[in-house]
Parts: C-alpha cells; sequence; structure tokens
C-alpha cells in the first residue's frame, strides 16, 4: 500500500503498476522492483487489473480490501496481511501492526502519534461550526444512474464526521452503496466530492447528470474533485485527506479548497 516505506522502509520488494503511480508523487518512496515477467494477473476495483509477481517471493504481501479481496491471493499460499478498517482507529490500529510485524514498532507509534495529532485537532476544530452539511463522497461513476458512494462502516465516513460533516449515506446497508438519481435527491446533498475525478469524473458532468439539477450541491455548484489517494487509503498519507476534507465541508474554518 502507497507510504508503506514510512514505516517499513527498505523492505519492499515489488509494487503493482498501479502502486507505482500512485507512489511516483512521494520523493520517499523507493520502488525496489517493477512487476513482471512469471506474474498472476487480479482484478481490483475500478475495472483496474493489477499484476503481482510471485517470483519475488515476498515474506508478506500487503493488500487493501473493501470486501473485494481477489480469491487469487489465498491462492499464493503467502503471508497476507489484510487492510480493511472500518473507522480511523481501525487505521492507526493496522500501521502499528504493520510497524510490529517488520520490527519498526517505533517509528509506527511515531506516524500514528503524529496522525492522531493533526485528526484531532482537525475534529476539535470542526466542533466550532455552526452547521453541520450533507455530504455526498463519490466513489465511483462509472455508470452514473447507479453511482457508488462511500457509506457507513469505513474510514471515508469517519472523515466526513471529524471534519464536521454529514454523510448522507451513512444509513445504507453497506460500506459501498450504489445509489440511484432519486436517492441522491432524497438526500439532498449540500457538497459533492468527487473521489473519482482522477478517472474522469468532473464537476461539469455531476452538473448535467439528469435529475440532479435540484440538488443543493449542484445548485451550488458545491462540487469537489479530491485525490482519491488521500482519502481511499489507510496509510499515513490519510491525514492529508483529512486535512483537504476540511477545507471543503467548512472553508470558513480551514481555508479554502
Amino acid at each position: 500500500p502507497p507510504d508503506a516505506d514510512l514505516i517499513i522502509d527498505g523492505q519492499i520488494v515489488g509494487r503493482t503498476p498501479f502502486e507505482q503511480q500512485v507512489c511516483a508523487g512521494s520523493r520517499r518512496v523507493r520502488v525496489r522492483h517493477r512487476i513482471g515477467s512469471f506474474s498472476l494477473a487480479i482484478n481490483v476495483t475500478n475495472g483496474r487489473t493489477e499484476v503481482l509477481d510471485v517470483a519475488l517471493k515476498p515474506d508478506l504481501i500487503l493488500a487493501i480490501t473493501s470486501g473485494n479481496l481477489p480469491a487469487q491471493l489465498d491462492q499464493l499460499g503467502q503471508p497476507l496481511f489484510i487492510f480493511d478498517p472500518t473507522d480511523v482507529e481501525g487505521v492507526y490500529k493496522n500501521i502499528r501492526a504493520v510497524g510490529q510485524m517488520f520490527d519498526r514498532e517505533q517509528k509506527a507509534m511515531q506516524v500514528v502519534a503524529d496522525m492522531r495529532a493533526r485528526i484531532d485537532a482537525i475534529g476539535t476544530k470542526a466542533k466550532q461550526a455552526t452547521s453541520q452539511p450533507r455530504v455526498l463522497h463519490e466513489v465511483d461513476s462509472t455508470d452514473p444512474a447507479r453511482i457508488f458512494v462511500a457509506g457507513p462502516r469505513n474510514f471515508i465516513d469517519s472523515i466526513i464526521t471529524t471534519c464536521g460533516g454529514v454523510n448522507v449515506a451513512a444509513d445504507a446497508p453497506t460500506k459501498f452503496p450504489q445509489l440511484s438519481a432519486e436517492q441522491v435527491v432524497a438526500r439532498g446533498p449540500e457538497i459533492v466530492v468527487l473521489a473519482d475525478f482522477r478517472f474522469g469524473a468532473t464537476p461539469e458532468q455531476v452538473v448535467a447528470r439528469p435529475g440532479w439539477s435540484g440538488i443543493p450541491a449542484v445548485r451550488n455548484r458545491a462540487i469537489y474533485p479530491i485525490d482519491d489517494d488521500l482519502v481511499s487509503r489507510p496509510g499515513p498519507r490519510l491525514v492529508l485527506g483529512f486535512e483537504a476534507y476540511a477545507k471543503i465541508i467548512h472553508p470558513e474554518l480551514f481555508g479554502t479548497p
């Protein structure tokens, strides 16, 4: 997962092509091996296919899942650690666990302490707000008539709540439900956050969606792209996602996004 080098520096032997793309912006990441031959193709979210090189014989495979872990990983017979926290406390727990597994417990504790201090400060400041805007966090709009959004029991919901907003899909039965236009209209989001911006979703497309014109976020053009790597990956950079989200929800307290 991105930023694993921040905890287990020097012990990553390889990354999938998508992970290399994700981590390219971090000057602290050093890719040990570009995934290549003798590899296993696995399907992941957003229609991507990743390639995992089993020839590297890693001591441990780190994976992120939202309940759709490819069955092929289980078939490898390799030690596997799955990141699937339900809230930010779960993120802290995962980071400490990785530190323990790689004898980097002190470094992991330092990372968690820094994250906790910054996130707690956001939560404290957000309590000064006089309103709690309704927020829709869009994950995938491949089918714009049935978009995937962030629901309950995941750390994205924690981000929205901590930053002083209300997740309009918090009452959904699944972590990442699909909502129709009618369901979105009924929930009346005042802010729409596009975590699928990098995959082609734009504020202009949201405005043009059939049935969306009456939504407060559309009427007020409160539609904000966000770097999905900061808000959808349970690692140290998640704190940057909190900081970006705070500006979106309460710019009067945190500054404009």
